[in-house]
């Protein structure tokens, strides 16, 4: 999860700098690491240090159609970049974000438990 955050803020950089190479890299890195997502958290991984809620095991198939939308947005951004089009760059790493967002606020606490 730490590289997907490492990742966007790649991206971020580079959609400022219009780097697409970086931001077409970066979007495929993060599409390649989405599909794995919900086997990071196989039952009974909710113990010790965690910002993982309840919810990612109680709502499964959300969490992991979740991780198939980032997986969606991702490489939706990575064709963006390909094709150099400035306006669905910047469209399509918005919609990244909001994935995350959207994923986090449900299935993520804000500090860690114990």
């Amino acid at each position: 999860m730490k590289g997907n955050s490492a990742d966007v803020k790649a991206i971020k950089g580079a959609v400022e700098s219009k780097d697409y190479a970086t931001v077409e890299t970066k979007a495929k890195d993060i599409m390649g690491t989405a599909d794995k997502i919900p086997s990071l958290f196989p039952k009974g991984s909710d113990k010790g240090k965690t910002k993982a809620t309840a919810a990612i095991w109680e709502k499964s198939d959300e969490f992991a159609k979740q991780a198939k939308n980032l997986s969606k947005a991702s490489g939706e951004l990575a064709a963006a970049a390909k094709s150099k089009d400035d306006t669905a760059v910047a469209a399509k790493f918005k919609a990244v974000g909001e994935v995350c967002s959207s994923c986090h606020k449900e299935f993520r606490a804000d500090k860690y438990s114990e």
